[in-house]
């Protein structure tokens, strides 16, 4: 595929993940307005689900304060509410049909098992003899909850992971089992499979249709890492294609209150998002959640049009330090929040020291941008889609990145001064960390082509790479003379730094380097800058001295950061420092 074909595709896909516009199935009435709010104050929020009237929500907390965590309920509107389970590893609550009882998913020994509460709380011994009430031709049955467990362990069938859901006419519950979907029969014993997951494969999230008849399911596969929504009849046999995801879908995907679409959450934007596929328009979707803003696990009120997920507020901004000032260094604020997620903002100065480099979402997608060198006039040079690594050409004039797609990590470089941006590696490998020479012909970057991740480099106009490195490496920095290449071993926490002659030879590792990242060291005049092991619950800037073979302190910053820049002269750093991350159960009223 040409440079030009393929940099379409990634224009086209860019174009497509900052589309902000909801979907209407009538497009001749004028729409209601959209109203969004948060749902309740409390923060630590998971799975929320509606009840069948669509007034409350019931929704589980894990991770949090001593006794905090399990299945709770709140109605729509109220911010007290109601504690149901007190387990921490109970999760992916849903209503029965008449809306007394929740059923939920709670993992022990590694084993998930189903189990089910009133809705309006109780007891724990109220709990486990819980009965529930089912109808079926105008009848009623009782079942023990405690039947449940019996009935999975008497079948041999063991839910293989926590997403449930009922069933609209109350008679079954839709699990994902060992090798397919299964259904669980609650108006008598009985298991009974509705999809089969070839090997290497995984079917999860079932998700029944409005009117019952369907079950909405993602199949995902370990070989070629591809994630597919399909449906599939209650009674079992062939399954429905509904839409093939680019990216990988985090959590399990919804009907829409009428069953003329989908929502689900996916992460090819680098983050997750909401989309939605209509089914009459399967070939592509659509974003309906506010552009470069994380939200996952939709929920869908089958009344009132109303509509909830999950949501992330966080934000990263960009410091700088002078290090060179004597006495104490003060850190001050330079761009604020570049970024909604943990990816950006990976700040850059160029070369002849006047610009600034980093990466944001603030337009919807992962770009590049440029700026003045204290963050001001800032520009969006690219606009791909999921871009990452600026890293500078030695004259200042271009800048050279990655770009995440579904088909491999591409490097692509491109001028400041206009023109089209140029894909440099044309394969299906991942791709990633690039960084010019000084003699401007050659690139570094890391692959995993080899089946590992080493260094390779290739010349700046594109063309056949070359490998580097024999024994691992990641994210490589040439030295400012030329003579050796500096990299990190691998893209794991606290990597070693290791070095290698531009020439060629054998690579030796630098013992006394020992940055917290790979993205949290930089080569200087006379050495490298890094920021080691945390010093209680601040970061250590240090200064290695290639010449004395010696690392000495420089500052301490309050925070570790993630990414770490600075301008060749060692006296100016540039870093990430993350705000306050916090999960916010959202409302959408007057959905459609």
């Amino acid at each position: 595929m040409g440079a030009g074909v393929l940099f379409t595709l990634l224009l086209a896909a860019a174009l497509i993940s900052r589309t902000v516009s909801g979907y209407r199935t009538d497009r001749s009435t004028p729409p209601m307005v959209e109203r969004t709010r948060p749902l309740m104050s409390i923060s630590d929020t998971n799975a929320p689900a509606f009840s069948p009237d669509g007034n409350s929500v019931a929704f589980y907390r894990q991770h949090s304060a001593a006794g905090e965590g399990g299945i709770y309920v709140t109605a729509v509107g109220s911010d007290q509410p109601v504690q149901l389970t007190s387990n921490d590893d109970d999760c992916c609550p849903v209503w029965s049909p008449d809306g007394r009882w929740i059923a939920f998913s709670r993992l022990h020994n590694h084993e998930y098992s189903i189990r089910l509460v009133p809705a309006d709380g109780g007891g724990e011994q109220k709990r486990r003899a819980a009965k529930i009430l089912s109808t079926q031709s105008g009848s009623f049955k009782r079942t023990s909850a405690i039947s449940i467990e019996r009935t999975l362990n008497t079948e041999g069938v063991i839910p293989r992971r926590g997403e449930i859901d009922w069933s609209p006419d109350g008679k079954s519950i839709a699990f994902p089992g060992p090798d397919g979907i299964y259904l669980l029969a609650l108006d008598s014993p009985g298991i009974r499979r509705i999809t089969e997951a070839p090997p290497l494969s995984e079917d999860w999230g079932p998700n029944f249709s409005p009117d019952g008849r369907n079950v909405l399911f993602v199949r995902n596969r370990q070989v070629d890492l591809s994630n597919e929504i399909r449906s599939v009849s209650a009674t079992g046999g062939d399954w429905t294609h509904i839409f093939s995801e680019p990216g990988r879908i985090v959590c399990p995907p919804r009907w829409s209150f009428d069953g003329k679409s989908v929502i689900f959450s996916s992460n090819r934007t680098g983050h997750p998002a909401l989309w939605r596929v209509a089914l009459d328009a399967r070939d592509s979707a659509v974003q309906v959640s506010e552009a470069g803003s994380p939200a996952w696990d939709p929920a869908v009120s089958r009344r009132g049009y109303r509509f909830a997920y999950e949501h992330l507020l966080r934000s990263l901004s960009i410091w700088q330090m002078n290090v060179a000032d004597a006495g104490d260094k003060h850190p001050y604020l330079v761009v604020s929040s570049t970024s909604d997620t943990d990816q950006g903002p990976g700040p850059q100065f160029s070369p002849d020291g006047r610009k600034l480099a980093y990466m944001s979402d603030r337009s919807g997608t992962m770009e590049i941008w440029i700026s003045n060198r204290d963050g001001s006039s800032p520009f969006q040079l690219t606009a791909v889609g999921g871009a990452g690594t600026p890293r500078w050409s030695p004259d200042s004039q271009a800048i050279v990145f990655d770009v995440n797609t579904p088909h491999g990590s591409k490097i692509v470089s491109m001028n400041l001064h206009g023109g089209a941006p140029q894909v440099l590696t044309r394969d299906t490998f991942h791709n990633v960390c690039p960084s010019w020479l000084r003699d401007v012909k050659w690139i570094y970057f890391a692959s995993l082509r080899s089946g590992d991740w080493q260094v390779w480099k290739m010349p700046s106009y594109g063309g056949t790479p070359v490998q580097v490195t024999q024994h691992g490496g990641h994210a490589a920095l040439e030295s400012l003379d030329g003579k050796f290449v500096y990299y990190a071993k691998n893209a794991d926490a606290e990597p070693e730094i290791w070095r290698v002659p531009v020439s060629g030879g054998e690579e030796k590792p630098l013992p006394l380097v020992r940055p917290g990242t790979w993205a949290s060291w930089q080569m200087v005049e006379g050495g490298i800058l890094f920021v080691g092991p945390s010093l209680g619950h601040q970061a250590v800037l240090s200064f290695y001295d290639l010449a004395k073979d010696r690392a000495s302190s420089v500052a301490v910053l309050e925070r570790t950061p993630f990414w770490l820049g600075a301008t060749r002269d060692g006296r100016t750093v540039a870093f990430d420092q993350p705000g306050r991350e916090q999960d916010q159960a959202m409302l959408v009223e007057n959905f459609k």
